[in-house]
């Protein structure tokens, strides 16, 4: 029902798709999360990672509608900085049948902290209802026009998003090949795995499969290690425990924490998950519970 479409340049403009687009004005945030939600609950998820410095924006996810109903959907856009939310913002929005529509979501720093009602957003100019009305759905034209949410007093030069001379550009978009400075043409060479079609075939990072690769779990560059596993897993696109090391165990059923107990120490779970060591015998030894260790 939901699919990325990797290339904005070519191969997207007769499907019936939405290219939502996201930049920021706020210089420290590190990562970009875009979620979108079909009427039926199924979610498409697109997460952008940034080194120091100001974030790589801008950034963009295209959902192509195959069936079932147009709309509504939800698009959530949420910037976050080592792991702290700084600012989100969602659109509800329908497919236009046949055409290829953007819309754009600017993390604005002046949305930071504010709380909107019900079916309400923070935008340009404060609250405003999260539906957009279809003049707000722009026809895809092969380029996405930048907002400049980090403007300038001057352009950046070829390869970065199309804004106009005044107006330093957001930075580029996501799903494309890095470009030549002089030549503006694509600089082609062998596919990492980060949200950008490094090998110019139309495709990202497809020689990764983010649902089973364990260095690259769910999202690129998400190495699966757990704690005291050996052989961890990636399954659906989430890290799952191999086998515990000799002498540990997983009792709070959680991956995430990997096997965090040690059965020969651990007084909550003395030889095995659940045993209890209480009263007299209260200390574990080498996985026995004993009134005192040797």
């Amino acid at each position: 029902m939901l699919a990325l479409c990797a290339t904005l340049a070519s191969g997207c403009a007769s499907r019936t798709e939405v290219i939502i687009a996201v930049e920021s004005d706020i210089p420290t945030l590190d990562r970009i999360t875009i979620v979108v939600t079909s009427p039926s609950g199924a979610m498409q998820t697109s997460n952008a990672t940034f080194g120091t410095g100001a974030a790589d924006l801008v950034r963009t996810l295209g959902v192509t509608w195959s069936s079932g109903p147009t709309g509504p959907f939800v698009a959530t856009a949420t910037g976050s900085r080592t792991g702290t939310t700084i600012v989100s913002r969602s659109a509800i929005f329908e497919f236009v049948p046949g055409q290829t529509r953007v819309i754009h979501i600017d993390l604005l720093a002046r949305c930071q902290g504010v709380t909107c009602g019900a079916q309400q957003t923070c935008g340009e100019s404060g609250c405003r209802p999260q539906m957009l009305a279809p003049s707000e759905l722009e026809p895809y034209t092969g380029t996405i026009t930048s907002h400049d949410a980090a403007a300038s007093t001057v352009d950046t030069g070829p390869g970065i998003d199309s804004g106009a001379d005044g107006g330093a550009d957001a930075g580029r978009d996501a799903f494309v090949p890095p470009v030549d400075a002089g030549s503006d043409a694509p600089v082609c060479g062998a596919e990492t795995c980060n949200m950008r079609d490094d090998d110019c075939d139309g495709m990202v990072d497809e020689d990764f499969m983010l649902q089973t690769d364990t260095n690259n779990c769910g999202m690129c560059n998400n190495v699966c290690m757990l704690a005291h596993s050996t052989a961890p897993t990636c399954n659906m696109g989430r890290c799952t425990i191999g086998t515990c090391e000799t002498g540990f165990q997983n009792c709070d059923g959680r991956n995430s924490t990997g096997c965090e107990s040690d059965r020969n120490t651990d007084v909550n779970n003395c030889g095995s998950c659940g045993m209890r060591c209480r009263g007299g015998t209260s200390m574990c030894c080498m996985g026995t519970c004993a009134a005192t260790c040797p």
